[in-house]
C-alpha cells in the first residue's frame, strides 16, 4: 500500500454537487504511536468534474479561494488527523500549492467539497446582493427597529425583531441577514425567504400548517417543529434538516434524490414518516433506547450515522452489516452490547471513520482488538472512555457526566457537580414527599432555598478556574429546570425559581 506524502492530490465524489472535487496534502506527519493520530493538513482545490481527476489535469490545479460571505480571499486549508479516507482517490503528486499555515482544524474529518459548493452557491446570488453584503459586513452602524437596536451587519432576524416590523421590507436595512428564527411561517415571510437567496438558515419552532413548501428557497439548514405537518417539500441543496416535535406517521417529506446528500437530526427516536428513502446521514440525540434493526430497514443507504445516548441502550448492532455504504460511525454514551455484536471490518468495507466514546469496557476492548489491523493511514479509529458497569449505575441520571472529559474542567469539579445534582434531586424529592403527606410547610420558600444552595455550589466551583462557559451554564440551568419540573406542573413557579437561579449565579 502506497504511503501518503506532501503534495499528494486526491479527489472525492460529492453527492450534493454530483461531481468530483479535489484536495491536496500540504502537511503529513503520520502517527508515531497507537495513541497518536498524526498531524496533517489538506488544501481545497478549485476544481470539479463529472469524472475523477486524472494525472493529466494536475498542472492546471489552483487553490480554492474562500471569498463567500465573511471570508476575505483566504485558502481553504485545514489541519486534520493523518489518515486518508478509503473512498478518496489518489490522482498524483505535485509541488504543494500552498505554504501558508492552515486556518484551523477540521473536527468533522476530511471534507467532501463543502466549500466548493459554498463558492458556487455564493456566485449564483445576484452581484448587487453580494456587493451590498460585503460592504455592510464592515459597517458598525446601529439601526433602530421599534425599541431594539441592531448593527447593520446583523445576520439573524428572530421572532422579537419580526414582530417589531411594520413591513418585512424593513429587513433590507440588514444586508448581511442569512438566518430567520420564527414561531410562525406566514405567507409574506415565506415570500421574503424565497425572494432572498442570502437566507440560508431557517428555524421554525411553530407553524400550525399542514403543508410547508420550501422548494423555492436557498436554505442550507432547516430546523422545524413538524407537529401537525402532513407534507414537507424541501429545497434542492438543503444540507441539514432537524425535525422536532411530534411527527405524524402520515408526514411525507419531498426532496431531490430522496435525501441522498441530506443529514437529518431527530431527538430520542426516529419517528415513522414517509420519504427520505435514500437518506445519506442520520443523527440521533438524547437516545434512551434505539433498535438498529428499525434504522437499517428505514435507511439502508446511510453513509454517516451519529448516535448520542442520554445515556441509552442500543440493540441489534449487528444489523449495521447490512449498510455496506456506511463510511462514518459515531456512538457516544450507548450501552447494552458486547464486542462480538459489533460488525467486523470486512462487513463494513467503506468504513473510514470509527469513533466510539463512553461505551461498555468489554465491548470497547474487543472492538479495538478486532480493528487493530486496519491500516492507520486509511482509517480514523478513536475508541475512548470505556465504561465499567458501576460507572453506568452511578451516572445514568447524571446530567454532568460529560464534564469529566472536558479539558477546562477538573475531575474534582466534575465529581462535585455530580454530587450537588444528587443532593438537589434528593432535596426536591423529599420536599415532594412532605407535600404528598400533607405536612404544613412553606413549599415555595423551601424550594427557593434549595435553588439558592444549588446555584451557590456552582458559583463556588467556578470561582477559581472560571470553567463554566456558555455550554456548561446552559447545562446547569437545564438540569435545574428538569428537577423543578419533577416537583411542580406550574410553569409560573418554575419560571420564578429559574429567576432565583439567574439572580444568584455569578457565572
Amino acid at each position: 500500500m502506497r504511503s501518503p506524502t506532501v503534495g499528494d492530490v486526491y479527489c472525492i465524489y460529492s453527492p450534493l454537487l454530483k461531481k468530483y472535487t479535489a484536495c491536496q496534502i500540504t502537511k503529513w506527519e503520520p502517527p508515531v504511536s497507537k495513541r497518536s493520530k498524526g498531524d496533517a493538513a489538506i488544501l481545497g482545490l478549485d476544481w470539479a468534474g463529472e469524472e475523477p481527476l486524472t494525472p493529466y489535469g494536475l498542472q492546471e490545479l489552483r487553490p480554492l479561494i474562500l471569498d463567500h460571505h465573511h471570508w476575505n480571499k483566504c485558502y481553504d486549508e485545514l489541519k486534520i488527523d493523518a489518515y486518508i479516507p478509503k473512498h478518496y482517490i489518489y490522482v498524483g503528486t505535485i509541488t504543494p500549492l500552498s505554504t501558508e499555515a492552515p486556518r484551523g482544524y477540521s473536527y468533522g474529518g476530511w471534507r467532501e467539497g463543502e466549500q466548493f459548493i459554498n463558492k458556487i452557491r455564493w456566485e449564483s446570488i445576484p452581484l448587487t446582493l453580494r456587493e451590498t453584503f460585503k460592504k455592510a459586513s464592515k459597517e458598525h452602524a446601529q439601526i433602530q427597529i421599534g425599541e431594539k437596536f441592531l448593527t447593520k451587519y446583523s445576520s439573524t432576524a428572530d421572532e422579537e425583531l419580526l414582530r417589531s416590523l411594520s413591513d418585512l421590507s424593513e429587513l433590507a436595512q440588514f444586508p448581511c441577514l442569512t438566518e430567520i428564527r420564527t414561531d410562525r411561517l406566514t405567507d409574506s415571510l415565506l415570500t421574503y425567504i424565497t425572494g432572498n437567496p442570502l437566507i440560508n438558515k431557517l428555524e421554525l419552532r411553530g407553524n400550525g400548517l399542514e403543508s410547508v413548501d420550501l422548494s423555492g428557497t436557498n436554505l442550507l439548514r432547516l430546523y422545524i417543529n413538524a407537529e401537525g405537518i402532513e407534507e414537507l417539500v424541501l429545497n434542492k441543496g438543503l444540507m441539514e434538516l432537524t425535525l422536532a416535535g411530534s411527527v405524524s406517521p402520515s408526514l411525507r417529506i419531498h426532496i431531490e434524490n430522496d435525501g441522498e446528500s441530506l443529514e437529518v437530526t431527530f431527538f430520542d427516536q426516529v419517528p415513522d414518516f414517509q420519504g427520505l428513502d435514500r437518506l445519506g446521514a442520520l443523527s440521533l440525540t438524547n437516545v434512551t433506547e434505539i433498535d438498529l434493526a428499525k434504522i437499517v430497514k428505514q435507511f439502508s443507504s446511510l453513509r454517516i450515522l451519529k448516535l448520542w445516548g442520554k445515556p441509552g441502550y442500543i440493540s441489534n448492532l449487528k444489523c449495521l452489516e447490512q449498510v455496506s455504504t456506511l463510511q462514518r460511525l459515531f456512538l457516544f454514551n450507548l450501552f447494552g452490547f458486547t464486542g462480538d455484536q459489533f460488525p467486523e471490518p470486512d462487513k463494513l468495507p467503506d468504513l473510514t471513520w470509527l469513533s466510539l466514546s463512553s461505551i461498555p469496557a468489554e465491548a470497547g476492548k474487543a472492538i479495538k482488538k478486532t480493528y487493530k489491523n486496519e491500516p492507520a493511514s486509511r482509517m480514523f479509529i478513536d475508541i475512548t472512555q470505556l465504561r465499567k458497569p458501576e460507572w453506568l449505575l452511578e451516572n445514568l441520571e447524571n446530567p454532568f457526566r460529560d464534564w469529566e472529559v472536558r479539558e477546562q474542567i477538573s475531575l474534582a469539579n466534575a465529581k462535585k457537580a455530580r454530587e450537588q445534582y444528587k443532593k438537589t434531586r434528593g432535596a426536591i424529592q423529599g420536599l415532594r414527599e412532605r407535600e404528598a403527606t400533607g405536612q404544613e410547610v412553606d413549599m415555595e420558600s423551601v424550594l427557593e432555598s434549595i435553588v439558592v444552595e444549588y446555584t451557590q455550589a456552582f458559583n463556588k466551583m467556578n470561582r477559581r478556574t472560571h470553567f463554566i462557559e456558555t455550554l456548561e451554564c446552559e447545562e446547569v440551568f437545564v438540569a435545574l429546570e428538569e428537577l423543578l419540573q419533577t416537583f411542580t406542573d406550574s410553569e409560573k413557579l418554575t419560571r420564578k425559581m429559574l429567576e432565583v437561579f439567574e439572580q444568584a449565579r455569578d457565572f
